[in-house]
C-alpha cells in the first residue's frame, strides 16, 4: 500500500510508520486536505487540544472543524477522523492555565461528525497505537474489505 503523508505532519510519524510497516511505502507530500491518504482513504489526525480548538475556534475566529469535515466528506474516499489523546488530561492541563473546557462540545461534535457526515471517528490515547490502527484500517479499505461483513452465525 502506498500512503501519502502530509509534509506538516511530524517527521517522526513517517519514520515510525516506515519501520512498523516495511511492506508499505510512505511518501511525504503536501496534501490539499487531510494528513494521510491512499487511493481509497483520507485521514484527518487531531490531538485532543487541536480538536477542541478546531471546534470552538480561538482568538475570536470560529472553529475550522465543520469546514474541514465538509470538504473531506465530499471526497469519493472513506474518511477517518483520528483523535489522539486523553480528554481528562487535556481538561486538567487547560484548568491549570485558567481555561475552562466544555467536554460536551467535544463529545457532541464527534457524534455529529460520525452521524451526519458518515465520517469514521477513532479515538486513541497513545500516538503510536493510533498510527498503527490507522494504517491497518487503511489497508482493509484498500483490500476492498470496507463494508464487507465478516461471516456471521445468527444463532
Amino acid at each position: 500500500m502506498h500512503v501519502y503523508v502530509d509534509t506538516r505532519e511530524p517527521k517522526t510519524h513517517a519514520k515510525f510508520l516506515r519501520s512498523a510497516f516495511p511492506n508499505h511505502t510512505f511518501e511525504l507530500t503536501a496534501l490539499p486536505e487531510g494528513d494521510y491518504s491512499t487511493d481509497k482513504v483520507i485521514v484527518e489526525r487531531k490531538t485532543v487540544a487541536d480538536l477542541y480548538g478546531s471546534i470552538v475556534g480561538n482568538g475570536g475566529k470560529p472553529g475550522r472543524l465543520q469546514k474541514q469535515i465538509g470538504r473531506l466528506s465530499c471526497h469519493d474516499k472513506v474518511v477517518l477522523l483520528l483523535v489522539i489523546g486523553d480528554i481528562s488530561s487535556f481538561v486538567t492541563t487547560m484548568k491549570k492555565i485558567g481555561v475552562r473546557v466544555n467536554i460536551d462540545i467535544i463529545y457532541g461534535s464527534m457524534a455529529s461528525v460520525s452521524c451526519r457526515e458518515r465520517v469514521h471517528v477513532m479515538w486513541m490515547e497513545k500516538e503510536w497505537d493510533a498510527l498503527i490502527t490507522m494504517i491497518r484500517f487503511m489497508a482493509k479499505v484498500e483490500e476492498d474489505e470496507y463494508m464487507v461483513p465478516s461471516r456471521r452465525d445468527p444463532d
